[in-house]
């Protein structure tokens, strides 16, 4: 039986992409028994493409297809189908979510520093694209450190792996200049998400600095993206379940002032044009949704994400919670020491803490929940999977860690 190419409403090619997806096809058309053409589709409203070999498929809609001819260099689409592909804000998408009482999830990657890296980070994107996420982010790098690669990144999560992209931006060393030719890039590529942080200081500095000709704050910057854009971007911004950092003292009564001057500072980011908020990494729920009631006290409104980040490696850990300044319930602190002489006791540990967290999470009322993926899939994917947010049928098993670290993933 001929094989067919079959349309899907899974990830992988926008329909600006005519150029890429003839790549593809050729590529598969070689050497290979004929392909059934008319099982090639388009989505006639700019939707997402994936192409796949499967021995039995039923073909579109014929109102959805064209014939391969139509794809190729020599049968260029019109001028009008070669604009870049606009993607979505995400607020509306959450609060479509969040309307029909169904629970979402979504995935965080950090630019690598390596070629091989970004490689192998787009093929792991492509894999998870396919699980559903509702977005996806993108940092911006420790100290501004890696602007060029996050805009490379966070165009072809947008146009390439067809993720709702959401690209970070920072106010360190990031003059009003730069800020607006990165949004300028941004808006070229499709993407209509930023994640507005004043961001950490450059390496090798223990406080952060105001660059000359920029921001102080994440508040300065939400209010420049409105002002210059208006609408046409989607705002989000960092809560923080324990005070940010910076104002995390021993001295109780300091520290009760300091956490409700912060959740005051969140709701100006929100007042000034911020959609939502991701929450700082946490492993104590409870401080969570007791954050989520003292913000809706002070008069925020709009969905706070609860940013989960899945325990992988003892040392790791140590690192993440030491510098953001964690609290560490005691038991997860006297579990992780017992077995900290094996790595895959604490990736499993790690999987089964972040299962339960989650649980706890969605069932006290989180909308959904933000991944904090270190570019990792095995463990973000493994919690997803017992929570019930991604049907373990449909996903694919991914390489071990240890195997995605090796190939440069995570350079």
């Amino acid at each position: 039986m001929a094989r067919q190419l079959c349309w899907r409403q899974s990830h992988v090619i926008k329909q600006a992409d005519g150029a890429l997806l003839w790549q593809l096809l050729h590529a598969r058309l070689a050497g290979s028994e004929p392909y059934r053409a008319s099982c090639i589709a388009i989505g006639s409203s700019g939707g997402v493409l994936d192409i796949a070999e499967f021995p039995s498929c039923p073909a579109p809609p014929l109102s959805h297809t064209q014939p391969v001819s139509a794809l190729s260099p020599a049968h260029p689409r019109p001028a009008s189908s070669q604009q870049t592909a606009m993607g979505t804000k995400i607020i509306d998408k959450l609060n479509e979510k969040i309307a029909k009482g169904e629970s979402f999830f979504s995935f965080e990657y950090f630019p690598p520093k390596t070629d091989e890296g970004v490689a192998n980070l787009k093929e792991r994107q492509m894999r998870m694209a396919a699980l559903g996420p509702t977005f996806c982010d993108i940092t911006w790098g420790a100290g501004g450190s890696t602007a060029d690669v996050t805009l490379d990144v966070a165009r072809s999560m947008q146009q390439e792996v067809g993720m709702e992209t959401m690209m970070h931006l920072t106010c360190t060393n990031m003059p009003v200049e730069k800020l607006n030719e990165a949004l300028h890039k941004a808006k070229e590529s499709g993407i209509r998400n930023i994640l507005a942080l004043r961001g950490d200081p450059p390496k090798g500095q223990d406080h952060f600095e105001q660059v000359e000709g920029g921001f102080a704050c994440a508040l300065d910057l939400v209010k420049y993206i409105r002002a210059e854009h208006g609408d046409f971007f989607g705002i989000g911004v960092s809560g923080y379940p324990e005070a940010h950092p910076d104002v995390i003292v021993d001295d109780a009564e300091e520290m009760r002032r300091n956490y409700w001057s912060d959740i005051d500072y969140l709701k100006q980011k929100v007042n000034a044009g911020a959609d939502f908020v991701v929450t700082q990494l946490f492993y104590d729920v409870d401080r969570y949704l007791q954050f989520v009631k003292d913000c809706r006290s002070r008069g925020i409104a709009c969905p706070i994400l609860p940013g989960v980040m899945p325990v992988m490696t003892y040392g790791g850990f140590k690192r993440m919670t030491s510098f953001c300044k964690t609290a560490v319930p005691q038991h997860i602190a006297d579990t992780l020491e017992a077995i900290k002489g094996s790595e895959e006791a604490v990736k499993a540990y790690g999987i089964s803490l972040g299962t339960m967290m989650c649980q706890r999470l969605l069932a006290g009322g989180a909308p959904g929940i933000h991944m904090y993926t270190l570019n990792l899939e095995r463990s973000a994917v493994a919690i997803l999977e017992n929570v019930g947010l991604i049907t373990k049928a449909g996903a694919k098993q991914p390489a071990a860690d240890g195997q995605q670290a090796a190939n440069g993933s995570a350079a």
